[in-house]
């Protein structure tokens, strides 16, 4: 990375870091909140020659964090220097959100508030799947459907996956913050979409900075189509800047979508539907054509050229070291269930017969589960090859763990788990596991079959 791009960043971050924690005066304080925003547009002008993937880094999370500090500048000192320190750097590293306040303070965890941790590992999962199977199957796709795949795939991993795990672990540690996102397919109009479920920490941003004083020049209507906006213009930021093309097609969207919410609260148009199609309908012009050409399509052409640099075997074999140790991983799970789960209190309740049976099965789990493990490792070569022996101890191996995550998904229920948000955290790690190890062995048998 080029020093003359990341030296600017690095003085205004540093600013933007120690400047609420330091600067009392409030006079000060507010032109520093107007000198930080000038200083950050006049670095991406100065960098507009840059690549497209650093423009887009710069315009869009190295902004953000200089829009922290301008969000913060708006508080007193005091209110501010009530977060602890490890709070305060959370806020300017790994947490993207814009309210401080639930980084002040630690309470322990509940259920409720990492429940979001399995959907989010579903999410983000899925969303690399999909990026390695468009980049795998590129010269099959097309140009337009490769990069809309992408941004599909970018979307599903970052904005659904990430966001969602990283509310559930912060929370898991103890720091009640708000979520990123709130279940935006449940939206029921486009009000509720923009403004309590997509994006949430632009959605808090704008609060604070920019509904007050809006609402009283334009009155409640007049403010809601200025926010809209404002969004535009953040995403001509984000989006037109770093393609280098492409000015006004994010903005007109955002127009759109302020003309729909207007016609939403008139008319009789609250349903899902219209809010998914006013949505997902106009998007060719919030991620316009010269965009996508020059992001997403380079990125997948890039991640491409990475995956077909090595034959299809190269990867197999990895899989395979991955699915022979990986099964080592329950093992460590069920070693602690007697303890965690206190079978030294539940177990003298049964039968004796039945209370060693308990204990026989278990047995005979763990030994079936290394054994998998052993032959994975001690048979590798053969399972590359395909060999029929290996091939149908792959299959075999490929339906026990598809059985033991459908009989999780389907027969047991959530209430059958024992309480506590660290069970919470560590059923979806256990299902995530069981799914890499089916999908894994399928894929063996698949590459015998071919």
């Amino acid at each position: 990375m080029r020093p003359e791009l990341l030296i600017p960043w690095g003085v205004l971050l540093a600013v933007a870091f120690a400047a609420p924690i330091i600067i009392d005066s409030p006079r000060l304080r507010r032109t520093l909140q107007f000198g930080l925003v000038a200083a950050g547009i006049l670095v991406l002008v100065a960098q507009a020659r840059a690549l497209p993937g650093w423009r887009l880094l710069a315009s869009s999370l190295l902004f953000l964090y200089l829009m922290k500090a301008v969000v913060l500048l708006q508080k007193p000192r005091e209110d501010i220097r009530k977060t602890g320190a490890l709070g305060y750097l959370l806020f300017f590293t790994v947490w993207p959100g814009m309210a401080i306040e639930g980084l002040q303070r630690r309470t322990p965890a509940t259920e409720e508030q990492v429940r979001g941790f399995g959907r989010g590992l579903t999410c983000l999962f899925v969303g690399i799947a999909l990026l390695l199977i468009d980049a795998w199957a590129f010269p099959r796709f097309g140009d337009a459907l490769a990069a809309w795949l992408c941004v599909a795939g970018l979307l599903l991993t970052i904005h659904f996956g990430v966001s969602e795990v990283q509310t559930a672990l912060v929370r898991f540690f103890g720091w009640a913050v708000d979520p990123l996102f709130r279940e935006p397919e449940r939206s029921r109009s486009l009000e509720e979409f923009w403004g309590r479920r997509w994006n949430l920490p632009f959605v808090e941003m704008d609060r604070r900075l920019f509904v007050r004083p809006l609402v009283r020049l334009l009155g409640p209507a007049g403010a809601t189509a200025a926010i809209f906006g404002v969004s535009g213009l953040l995403h001509e930021m984000a989006i037109s800047y770093p393609a280098g093309a492409g000015w006004g097609l994010p903005l007109a969207y955002f127009a759109l979508q302020a003309v729909g919410t207007w016609g939403q609260s008139r008319g009789h148009l609250r349903t899902r539907w219209f809010t998914v199609a006013m949505v997902l309908v106009p998007l060719p012009l919030l991620f316009q054509p010269w965009f996508m050409e020059r992001l997403p399509l380079e990125l997948i052409r890039w991640l491409h050229g990475i995956i077909a640099s090595r034959p299809a075997e190269w990867y197999l074999s990895i899989l395979l070291w991955a699915v022979g140790v990986a099964q080592l991983l329950p093992l460590a799970a069920s070693f602690q269930v007697p303890g965690r789960l206190r079978w030294s209190e539940d177990l003298p309740k049964l039968s004796p017969f039945n209370r060693k049976l308990m204990w026989t099965y278990g047995g005979f789990v763990v030994l079936t589960i290394v054994g998998f493990s052993v032959l994975t490792l001690a048979l590798h070569a053969e399972l590359l090859r395909g060999d029929r022996a290996a091939a149908w101890f792959a299959g075999f191996a490929a339906v026990y763990w598809t059985c033991r995550l459908v009989t999780d998904l389907v027969y047991w229920k959530r209430d059958d788990w024992p309480k506590g948000a660290e069970f919470v955290l560590g059923h979806a790690l256990l299902n995530s596991l069981f799914a890499f190890l089916s999908l894994g062995y399928w894929a063996v048998v698949a590459h015998a079959l071919w």
